[in-house]
């Protein structure tokens, strides 16, 4: 009896080890996949077109991405813009929000602010 349970947790850690490889495997593959995207992206006038030069490319993403100097930007999962007017609006809704809150607070606002709220250049985008 001791035999059948001692095989099953060694059955038990093959799967695990199995399953852990296969998932950096995958991870692996996800990374070239994203990384020949990103290379393919690129200018043409980097002379890419040579598959060696491309290869030599990916190495060198891969290599700044193992040393930490390549930094990912952040994604806006919320936000589903399939048109400029969406986006636009909702800009547009968040600074109404965002004038209107700052307003509740009982204070009245100096000149000067409120002039720099008014330019365009006050709004990133």
């Amino acid at each position: 009896w001791l035999f059948v349970c001692y095989c099953r947790t060694v059955q038990n850690d093959r799967k695990r080890l199995r399953q852990s490889k296969k998932a950096a495997r995958r991870k692996a593959r996800k990374a070239k996949l994203a990384d020949e995207k990103l290379v393919s992206r690129l200018k043409p006038e980097l002379g890419l077109n040579n598959p060696y030069e491309k290869r030599k490319m990916r190495e060198e993403l891969q290599m700044a991405r193992a040393s930490g100097r390549v930094v990912t930007g952040e994604i806006d999962h919320n936000a589903d813009y399939k048109t400029s007017t969406k986006f636009f609006q909702k800009m547009q809704s968040d600074i109404q929000m965002s004038l209107n809150d700052g307003g509740e607070n009982g204070k009245k606002r100096k000149r000067n602010e409120t002039v720099e709220a008014k330019k365009s250049s006050a709004f990133k985008l």
